[in-house]
C-alpha cells in the first residue's frame, strides 16, 4: 500500500482530484535541484525558458499571468522502492509555489498565504486545507527518515541532457 494512504485519514475530497497540492521534498533531498546543480546559468535558463513558454507565461496551476514565474520541478517519490524520479517542469506563480512547499513557506511565516492559495485554487474549506496540509506533513516525516536514490524521467532527460547533473556518477 502507498505510503500516502497509510498516512493521509480519508478526506471528503480525492487526493488525486486536487489542482494544487503540497509537495513537501524529503529533507535527504533537500538542495537536490535542477536549479541549484545548474548554477542557474545558461542551461537552466533554456529549460526555464521553455517551461515558461510552454505554459503562455502563465501560472501552470492557477492560470494567472504573473511577473514573476517559477519554474518548478515535479518530483514523484516511489515510496516502495525510494525512488524520487524528476516527472516534470511547470510555471508556478508566487502562491502556487508558496502552497506547493507549505512547509517551507510556514517555516518563513508564510503558512496562511499558502492555505489560502490551496483553499482558493481547490475550492476547499480551511478544515479540509488543513487535513490535507497536516497528512503531507505526516509523510514527509517518513519520507525524510530513509535513504533516496535519484532518477530522471527518460523523456525529460532526452530533452534536456544537462538533467544528468541530477544522477549519482
Amino acid at each position: 500500500m502507498p505510503l500516502r494512504k497509510q498516512i493521509r485519514p480519508e478526506s471528503k475530497r480525492r487526493y488525486a482530484d486536487l489542482k494544487l497540492a503540497p509537495a513537501l521534498v524529503p529533507k535527504p533531498l533537500w538542495g537536490l535541484s535542477a536549479y541549484r546543480l545548474l548554477s542557474r546559468g545558461a542551461s537552466w535558463r533554456q529549460i526555464r525558458g521553455d517551461t515558461l513558454q510552454a505554459a503562455g507565461h502563465r501560472c501552470s496551476i492557477c492560470g494567472q499571468p504573473a511577473g514573476r514565474l517559477t519554474c518548478h520541478e515535479r518530483w514523484d517519490y516511489r515510496d516502495a522502492t525510494g525512488l524520487a524520479v524528476l516527472i516534470g517542469l511547470d510555471a508556478r506563480c508566487d502562491l502556487c509555489d508558496a502552497a506547493t512547499h507549505m512547509g517551507r513557506a510556514a517555516a518563513h511565516g508564510n503558512r496562511q498565504i499558502a492555505l489560502t492559495q490551496l483553499c482558493r485554487v481547490n475550492r476547499i474549506g480551511r478544515a479540509e486545507a488543513l487535513e490535507i496540509f497536516e497528512g503531507e506533513m505526516a509523510l514527509w516525516k517518513a519520507r525524510s527518515h530513509r535513504r533516496w536514490r535519484v532518477a530522471v524521467d527518460g523523456e525529460l532527460l532526452r530533452r534536456y541532457p544537462q538533467l544528468r547533473v541530477l544522477l549519482p556518477a
